[in-house]
């Protein structure tokens, strides 16, 4: 049986990101866990990504993807 999951990502003018949607069985929501969440959570990040810029982001059918920047 084919089960659907979904995914969002999503940047704030902050440069901060969040996720929700359907973890499934391969944690692709970047929270730590592999539970749902049924609305948008921000990534914690550590110090040195926190220093930089979100440039781009992308979502897959099991990844999720955040391209950084540095900030000058």
């Amino acid at each position: 049986t084919n089960r659907w999951l979904y995914l969002f990502l999503c940047n704030s003018d902050e440069n901060q990101l969040y996720t929700w949607g359907m973890a499934g069985s391969t944690g692709v929501l970047g929270q730590g866990s592999l539970d749902n969440i049924d609305r948008p959570m921000r990534i914690a990040f550590t110090s040195s990504v926190q220093s930089m810029t979100v440039s781009s982001i992308a979502c897959g059918g099991s990844h999720a993807l955040a391209i950084f920047d540095e900030r000058l």
